[in-house]
């Protein structure tokens, strides 16, 4: 077979492998390189949480961006039912792993598992869940030692 064939055959497989996805869908090609194993790591502890329904994370545009001042990150949700987290890239290039974890999994938490903001705290006024505003009283201690059991509050949330 000659090359001009052959190139042929393999730009047609290309088309058709491009062309038949949905022109609405989303994919996690659409995820900031920096952004995709946070997102990767948040399917992985959903499932395994046996959280159910089983979500989709390909659903989801993440990526960094400039943001106000004060704000870190963002769920964004539009009217054709498409979702995006925005990460403030100046927030991103000095936060530590643990803060970075924190966010990301925060902005999934409404992204995709609708949850809403909640200022509870236990006795010693720290954060009972990560879907903290931040804005309120309580102290986050997200970090090694209490990440499984906020993550435990994340995912079985009822």
């Amino acid at each position: 077979m000659n090359l001009m064939i052959k190139v042929g055959y393999g730009m047609v497989i290309l088309f058709l492998l491009v062309g038949c996805q949905k022109e609405d869908q989303l994919s996690s090609g659409l995820v900031d390189e920096a952004l995709q194993p946070f997102l990767e790591a948040f399917e992985s502890e959903g499932l395994a949480r046996n959280y159910q329904p089983v979500f989709s994370t390909d659903l989801v545009h993440m990526r960094l961006d400039t943001l106000p001042n004060s704000v870190t990150g963002q769920c964004k949700t539009y009217s054709d039912g498409r979702k995006e987290v925005v990460v403030s890239s100046a927030f991103w290039a000095q936060a530590t792993f643990y803060e970075k974890e924190f966010l990301v999994f925060h902005e999934l938490g409404h992204c995709i598992l609708d949850r809403v903001h909640t200022e509870s705290t236990n006795d010693r006024g720290q954060c009972n869940s990560i879907m903290h505003s931040g804005q309120g009283t309580c102290r986050n201690i997200y970090g090694a030692g209490t990440r499984r059991a906020y993550l435990d509050e994340l995912f079985y949330y009822e």
